[in-house]
C-alpha cells in the first residue's frame, strides 16, 4: 500500500454488495472495543478514527487485536509536517485520517500500553506546539532580516523542529519500534481506500456507505458538524466550522429513513452531546465529504492466508498479553 493507492470507486462498491443490503440491519460492533476514548483538547479526532479502523481491520482479520496508540498515529502524522512561514500549520501535517492509514500501513502503530495517549503526552504537546511558534516566527524574521538563501534558513528550522519532535512525542524506544514491526505484518492483507462525496449527492453517500457496511467494512468520515445540535455546535459566528471525524460501523431502519451508528472520540462526558455517539440521519449525510476505510487486498492463496493467520494469531496473543 502507498499513499497513492487509488480508491475503488463507487460503482465497483455497488457491485460487490450484498444484493439484497438494506433489508436487515447492520452492526459491526464487534469489531470495536466497548469503551469510548476521549481526544481531550488535541485535535486529534482523525487519530482515533485512525486507530479504530486498524484496530477493526485486525480483529476482523485475526480474531482480536490489542488497543494501538492514537499518541503514536499523532507523531507520525507531525513527523511528516515542516515549517511553513505565515501558515502557522504543518501544512503536510494537518490531520487526515486518509494519510494517517497510509503512514500506519508503510510504518506500523505501537500499542497505547507503551506510547499512551495521556494528559502528560498532551502537556508535551502543548510545548511542541508552543516551540513550533517560536521556531516558525524565528523563520520569518530571519528571513526578513537575513542575506543567506531560504532554503538554507529553512532547512535550519525543519532540523530544530525534528529535534523537539523526537525530544517531546515521538517514542523511539526497542519495545515501540518492534511493536511497530509486528502491527505492520499484521496490517498487510489490507489496502487504504477513499470515497469523495459532495453535498449535492446524499443518495450516493447513502448507498456508498450501506455497501461498505454490507460488506462487514466499518468506514471513518469527514463530517462538518457545524451547528449541529446532536452534536452540541452552535455556530458562533457566521463563517464558523467545524469538522469531525468519526466512525460509522452499522445502520437500521427508522421511520424516517436509515440511520448511521457511530463511534465518537469525545469520551463519555466531553461536551455534554444528547448522545456520546450521536446517530447520523439521512437528512445529515450532505454534511459528510468522504469515507475512509481498510479493504482487503488481492486474497491470498489459502495456504499463504493459513499461514500468516496462525503467525499473527501468536503475534496478536503476545501484544495483549503484554497489555
Amino acid at each position: 500500500m502507498t499513499a497513492q493507492a487509488k480508491a475503488v470507486p463507487s460503482a465497483t462498491l455497488q457491485q460487490q454488495a450484498t444484493p439484497r443490503c438494506g433489508e436487515k440491519d447492520v452492526d459491526l460492533s464487534s469489531l470495536f472495543s466497548p469503551e469510548n476514548r476521549d481526544q481531550k483538547d488535541a485535535l486529534a479526532c482523525t487519530a482515533f478514527a485512525s486507530a479504530r479502523l486498524l484496530e477493526a481491520a485486525i480483529r476482523s482479520y485475526y480474531g482480536s487485536s490489542p488497543h494501538l496508540s492514537e499518541a503514536d498515529i499523532f507523531a507520525l502524522l507531525l513527523q511528516k509536517g515542516k515549517v511553513n512561514p505565515g501558515a502557522g500549520i504543518y501544512y503536510t501535517a494537518f490531520p487526515s485520517t486518509e494519510e494517517e492509514l497510509d503512514l500506519a500501513l508503510a510504518n506500523g502503530v505501537a500499542t497505547a500500553k507503551t506510547v499512551p495517549y495521556t494528559n502528560r503526552f498532551l502537556d508535551r504537546y502543548d510545548r511542541f506546539m508552543e516551540g513550533h511558534e517560536q521556531i516558525k516566527n524565528d523563520l520569518e524574521n530571519g528571513i526578513s532580516g537575513s542575506k543567506e538563501p531560504y532554503a538554507l534558513l529553512e532547512r535550519r528550522a525543519s532540523d530544530k523542529q525534528s529535534r523537539l519532535l523526537n525530544q517531546l512525542l515521538v517514542n523511539n524506544s526497542p519495545q515501540a519500534a518492534a511493536e511497530r514491526k509486528r502491527i505492520k505484518e499484521m496490517l498487510k492483507p489490507f489496502k487504504r481506500d477513499r470515497q469523495p462525496f459532495s453535498k449535492y449527492t446524499p443518495d450516493q453517500t447513502k448507498a456508498t456507505l450501506m455497501n461498505y457496511l454490507c460488506r462487514g467494512i466499518p468506514v471513518s468520515v469527514a463530517m462538518d458538524i457545524t451547528g449541529l445540535p446532536e452534536w452540541n455546535h452552535f455556530q458562533a459566528q457566521e463563517n464558523e466550522f467545524a469538522g469531525h471525524q468519526i466512525i460509522v460501523y452499522g445502520f437500521h431502519k427508522a421511520e424516517r429513513g436509515f440511520v448511521f451508528l457511530t463511534r465518537n472520540s469525545w469520551g463519555d462526558t466531553t461536551h455534554s452531546t444528547p448522545s456520546v455517539n450521536p446517530e447520523i440521519t439521512e437528512d445529515r449525510l450532505s454534511k459528510i465529504s468522504s469515507a475512509v476505510a481498510l479493504v482487503p487486498n488481492s486474497p491470498l492463496s489459502e495456504e499463504a492466508r493459513e499461514k500468516m493467520t496462525e503467525r499473527m494469531q501468536e503475534t496478536s496473543s503476545s501484544l495483549e498479553a503484554r497489555h
